[in-house]
Order: structure tokens, then sequence, then C-alpha cells
């Protein structure tokens, strides 16, 4: 029996003795004791944990925190090094470092967890675990898919992808922004649709017309729906949104096939285990099967693909910005940032400018590259195991 039906099993039976309050307490601190056990023996990891998410709360409150507008030009103060007044110095145009800095990381954290979450996240969980449980042709033509694209080079060929689609991806964006449905939903419409969906979901609910697990998978992809298109509607009124979506769509091809190739191996041999056989022996459905029992059991592989996958899609937007097929200029980017500090007259009178964008970026995919370490460890102690 799996782990998690273990636990809902004791839960059950604890309830029914009156005991839940017990147990839910008891639960509680053993996830604190796992955290801790695990802090106490990655002690490095910990310390990346704890940087990284300093580096995501400045990058997220980055309206909040940066002293002056990242835009702003000031050409009295150019090329001026690191002083109380601008702690990361200006760059040639006066422009406040510290504050484009801010931007930059904040604009490299939603491409990475948007490309993220649904390349190598969704994406990749859903093919890994049509494939795995699945097989057959099925199996095979997902398996050829994802090895062609892991076979091509990938940056060369997002460099490809973006600059040949560019000009007629601008032109679409353009009028699509300006449409009549781009401003609806903007405007707040599409948050009123989703809402009386919603509630035509809960209606559902009440009259008992579907089965609780369909209805939790539909009001799961109904809040994620909401969620997200929510953003893309506010993502369309900031300045270089364009720019991200092409950068979003260029990298997703090339980063899904690592994270499903490893949940498909999982979903192997889950499928098989005694408890997905007992769930068929009563008579539980394929859907039932996926989404109660195999599903959580591979959650943890989504968080490990993440650690990893996370500097490379970094690396791989600044490469694309620096060849100036990414975020175009004035948006603040890394790749922006190193292709303005990288001539040779830059680095002798203001070396700093190429200095701490290059710390800011080694530190933010260093300290992932660690996490993904402890994470990939803890993964195979549990599969020796």
């Amino acid at each position: 029996m799996g782990t998690h039906n273990v636990e809902d099993y004791i839960a059950k039976r604890l309830k029914e003795s009156g005991d839940e309050e017990y147990f839910d307490t008891r639960q509680e601190r053993s996830r604190l004791f796992k955290i801790k056990r695990w802090c106490l023996r990655h002690r490095i990891a910990s310390v990346a944990l704890f940087i990284l998410t300093v580096l995501y709360f400045f990058g997220i409150f980055a309206s909040v925190i940066a002293p002056y507008d990242p835009l702003a030009q000031d050409l009295t103060n150019v090329n001026k090094l690191p002083s109380a007044e601008h702690i990361f110095g200006t760059d040639r145009l006066g422009r406040d470092m510290f504050s484009r800095t801010l931007f930059a990381l904040r604009n490299d954290i939603g491409i990475t967890i948007a490309t993220f979450f649904t390349g190598a996240g969704m994406l990749a969980v859903f093919l890994g675990m049509l494939a795995g449980y699945k097989g057959g042709k099925t199996d095979m033509i997902i398996n050829r898919i994802g090895e062609i694209t892991a076979m091509l080079p990938g940056l060369l060929f997002m460099i490809l992808i973006s600059a040949t689609i560019r000009p007629q991806y601008e032109s679409a964006m353009d009028e699509l922004i300006n449409s009549p449905s781009v401003v609806w939903a903007s405007s707040g419409g599409l948050s009123i649709f989703l809402a009386i969906f919603a509630g035509a979901l809960c209606l559902l609910f009440v009259a008992r017309r579907l089965e609780r697990d369909k209805l939790m998978v539909l009001a799961a992809f109904v809040a994620v729906s909401m969620l997200i298109l929510s953003v893309l509607a506010w993502l369309v009124t900031v300045q270089g949104f364009v720019d991200f979506l092409l950068i979003f769509i260029v990298l997703i091809p090339f980063s899904w096939y690592g994270t499903a190739r490893i949940i498909r191996s999982q979903t192997l041999s889950l499928k098989n285990a005694d408890f997905i056989e007992a769930a068929r022996a009563v008579g539980a459905t394929d859907f039932r099967i996926i989404i109660r029992h195999i599903f959580p059991n591979i959650l943890y592989l989504v968080v490990v693909g993440m650690s990893a996958g996370l500097g490379g899609i970094v690396f791989s937007e600044i490469a694309l910005t620096y060849l100036g097929l990414g975020i175009q200029p004035p948006t603040p980017s890394f790749g922006a940032m190193l292709y303005d500090a990288g001539s040779i007259r830059s680095l002798q009178v203001t070396p700093h400018l190429m200095l701490i964008p290059s710390m800011v970026i080694m530190l933010f995919v260093f300290c992932w590259n660690l996490i993904g370490d402890a994470l990939s460890s803890d993964l195979t102690l549990k599969n020796r195991s």
C-alpha cells in the first residue's frame, strides 16, 4: 500500500475514534521534524535555499524596493561607481544599476517559473505519466518526439526560431493586444467569466452529478486557468510582455523531456505496485488510479526536475537577450547588461557593470544547483531503500 493511502486510512480510523486532533498535531510535528532533519543533513543547501528566498523576495517586490525608476536616465551621473546614493553605481545612460538589477531579476524569475510550470512542469508531468501508464504506441511516440528535441542543439535552434519568427510575431502581437477581446479580458471581463464558470462547477458538486475526483481535477484546472489567464491579462499591460512571451514560446519545446523521462520511469514502477493492483481489483478507473495513487507519488520528482532545470532556462534567456533576440531595450535584462558592459573600454573604466550582474546570475544558478544536488541525493537514497 502506498504511503499516501496508509496515511488516509490511519486518519480515517483516528477520526472515527475521536483522536483526529491528536493525529493532526502529530502529523504536523512529523513534517516539521522532517524539514529540520533535511536542513541539518544538507547545511549548504539550506544556506542556498535561504539565499534564493532573499533573491526571490527582492525580485518579486522589485517595484517596491527599487529606489529609482529602472528606465529613468540621468546624463549628469553616467558610469558612476557604487556609492551611498547608487549602491551598485550607474550605467552609461545614468540609470541606477541596483534598480535595473532588481527588475532584471524579476523578469528572469517570471520567465523561468512560467517556462518550467508549463514546459518542464505541467507538460512533462502529463506526458510522462501518459507514456508510463499507457505504454505501447503512446509511449513510443512521446519518447521519439522527446528524443528528437533532446538531440537537437537547443540554444542554436532557440536562436534560429527567435530570429525567424520575430517580425511576424511582433506584428501579430500588436494586432492581438489592441483587439477588443484582449481589452475586454484585461478590463476584468475574463475574471467575471471564470467566476461564473467556477460557480457552475460548485452547482454541479451540490447536485452530485460529478465524481469527487473528476470535480477536484476540474476545480484545479479552473483555478490554474484563472491564475494564468489573469496574470496574462495583467502582463499585456507590462512593458516587455511581447519579448517575455516570445522567450517563453521558444524555451518550451526544449524544456520538458528530461523531467518527463524521469516521471515516466517512476510511473512504470508504480503502475504494477500492489496498491495499484488492489485499486484495479475494486474497480477503480484509470483516471482515478492516476489522480489518486500515481500523481501524489511523483510530485517530489517535479521538485527535483525544477531545481535541475531552472539554471539552464536562465542561461538560455540571457544568451538570447545578449544576442539581441530576447528581451529588447530599454526593458532591464541581465543579457542586455552584460552586452552593454562587455566592451574593452567599459571593462577598464567601469568593471562593476559586468561584475554585479554576473555575480547575481551565478549566485541564482549556483544556489538552485546546490538544492538540486541535495534533492537528487535524497531521491537516490529513497530509490535504493
